[in-house]
């Protein structure tokens, strides 16, 4: 029940707020799986093993007083596990541009889907608890295949315990080599997408009003929603963007051009272009001052007959019963294209002598600039590239490199790269800076929630460990660090610390509630009564995961795919750190109690009260 009520409740709460169920929303639930069903799962294991306890006690007592102790216990560490959680993947909805289009509605799906499923745990669980597990009598042993499974576990944790030193040695080896690896991943922001497109793009004469361009703007709109489009999300689709600013347009024409050659000759670059033609054709009016003064005629008078001939002016109004149009005089759309009609453009003096425009100017067609583009203030001209055969990020280091090789700029006059490779750089960036200010809230809330710095240390130390699956996996897969590679490392770093956070809060559990004394006995025993629930947990979410990872190049699958391919990877490993290592690690250095003498004592544990 937890799983639809969970999804569902998300679902509401998205298109309630205008958030439309897409590749993106889904693959946000689908990544939520495991931690949905692992708020539920903890709860009923735990209610389920106090009630087979309560059972064979001489004295058993009220069940549902049972249930109850039950689901209190763990509540305070789902609550705080489902929180930082959420703060681990908080980073993900502040990414701008592209990327914040693309993964903010998997973060607010994937949030809401496991604050909904706290909501369930919390309430619904324990409920159908009651009316489901009170009724008869439980089966006094746990499932053959749960007990196998946590004999073959402990029998594990004791070799473990026996070569820790070995263990921990291999394991940081391990990381050293990963975070190692990290660099010679090749990166590219967003990989290439497979769903063919059209870029359409429109132009209106020079000179044609802003009502008329949104007017123009409107028709196109309506034509094209007639069709499945999608507009472009930003600018230039190309991935790789230059812009060369500065004061002189024909320096920006010429350094646009030196760049465009100097793109065309590194390995990968396909349809380098100069996006704004330097040349347009135009029709040129220079005044003759000698030819003004001798008809008497001002400048001012000619331009503005120029100006009336080509834009119009109203002269009247008519009116069609309760409406009135403007009447507009210009020059017909033959006569302003012509140059002769043009140059017999008769202009008046004050004595009402006409004088054709072609004795007061001279008058010739040629280049000019239909648009001169800005951008945060200053002149700009744009060349533009796409790559193939090769990642992004490497054929930009290439071209930057070539670029302040071949191309000098007078003084004022610069070229900065952008696109695709600014967008990664941009985003990685965001998701560092947010990462380390969520980082220092989920420390604060680890701290709130577990009470001791060792315990907190003991938490944190796993979390690099989960990294080595999913650079394993990245390798594997091609080696191609995409934003959707990160963000599945975010969510696996999330998986980690909520595991870790079970586990050794119960540790504290069974040392001061229940009045064990720690050892490395109790160390084994805590973590076999989280075995099922840390193994049901990662099931789920690699179940939820495995289409996506197995269909990773398929179209529409592009950036979901390397996401599941890093956390199935990640599962592996952060699954065994907190099924060993994390044991080991709190029965050397947990101290929820006192120790007795001779650590890795296996002998069972002497409760210091009745249970």
């Amino acid at each position: 029940m937890a799983i639809p009520l969970s999804l569902l409740t998300a679902v509401i709460v998205l298109v309630h707020f205008g958030v439309s169920l897409n590749t993106m929303t889904l693959g946000g639930l689908a990544i939520a799986l495991g931690e949905v069903v692992d708020d539920a799962i903890v709860d009923v294991e735990n209610i389920l093993r106090r009630l087979r306890q309560n059972q064979a006690l001489a004295v058993p007592l009220p069940l549902a007083r049972v249930v109850w102790k039950a689901s209190v216990e763990v509540r305070s560490a789902v609550v705080f596990a489902t929180f930082i959680v959420a703060l681990v993947f908080l980073p993900v909805l502040t990414l701008s541009g592209v990327a914040g289009r693309l993964f903010a509605p998997l973060g607010l799906a994937y949030i809401l889907a496991i604050v909904a499923s706290l909501g369930v745990a919390l309430t619904v669980t324990p409920a159908l608890a009651c009316m489901l597990l009170t009724h008869g009598k439980l089966p006094e042993s746990e499932p053959r295949l749960v007990h196998w499974l946590k004999a073959r576990y402990a029998a594990l944790l004791l070799r473990a315990q026996r070569g820790e030193r070995a263990l921990i040695v291999g394991l940081v080896l391990l990381v050293v080599a990963a975070l190692a690896a990290l660099p010679f991943l090749s990166a590219s922001f967003i990989p290439q997408l497979k769903e063919g497109h059209f870029i359409v793009h429109s132009a209106a004469a020079p000179g044609t009003s802003l009502a008329e361009s949104m007017r123009i703007g409107r028709q196109v709109t309506l034509a094209l929603q007639k069709i499945r489009i999608d507009e472009t999300i930003s600018g230039y689709t190309a991935p790789v963007i230059v812009n060369i600013f500065g004061n002189d347009l024909d320096v920006l024409d010429s350094k646009a051009q030196e760049i465009a050659q100097v793109l065309g000759g590194v390995p990968g670059a396909i349809g380098v272009t100069v996006r704004s033609p330097p040349g347009t054709p135009e029709l040129t009016v220079r005044l003759r001052p000698d030819q003004l003064t001798r008809y008497g005629l001002r400048a001012v008078d000619v331009l503005e007959t120029v100006q009336v001939a080509f834009e119009g002016v109203n002269v009247a109004q008519v009116y069609q019963g309760s409406k009135a149009f403007d009447v507009v005089v210009r020059l017909g759309s033959g006569a302003r294209a012509d140059p002769a009609e043009v140059a017999a453009l008769l202009v008046r003096n004050p004595q009402g002598q006409a004088v054709p425009l072609a004795q007061l100017a001279d008058i010739q067609q040629a280049a000019g600039r239909e648009q001169i583009q800005h951008r945060g203030g200053q002149r700009v001209q744009t060349v533009t590239a796409s790559v193939r055969g090769r990642a992004v990020g490497a054929f930009v280091a290439d071209a930057q490199a070539k670029v302040a090789r071949d191309v000098a700029f007078p003084r004022g006059t610069y070229a900065v790269f952008a696109g695709e490779a600014q967008a990664q750089a941009q985003s990685q960036r965001d998701l560092l800076v947010y990462s380390g200010v969520a980082g220092a809230g989920i420390v604060l809330l680890l701290f709130v929630a577990l009470r001791s710095l060792r315990a907190l240390a003991l938490v944190l130390m796993n979390v690099p460990f989960a990294l080595v699956g999913g650079v394993a996996m990245l390798w594997l897969s091609g080696g191609n660090l995409t934003l959707g590679s990160l963000v599945g490392f975010v969510t696996l770093f999330g998986i980690t610390l909520r595991n870790s956070i079970m586990l050794v809060s119960h540790y504290e559990h069974l040392v001061r509630q229940e009045g064990m004394v720690w050892n490395a006995a109790t160390a084994i025993q805590g973590a076999s009564e989280r075995l099922v629930p840390i193994l049901m947990t990662a099931l789920v979410t690699g179940l939820g995961l495995l289409p996506l990872a197995l269909l990773a190049g398929e179209p529409g699958n592009e950036i979901e795919g390397p996401m599941a391919i890093v956390i199935l990877g990640g599962l592996v490993t952060s699954t065994l750190l907190n099924l060993l290592v994390l044991p080991v690690l709190a029965a050397r250095y947990g101290r929820w109690g006192a120790v007795p003498p001779g650590r890795g004592d296996a002998s069972p544990p002497v409760p210091a009260q009745a249970s």
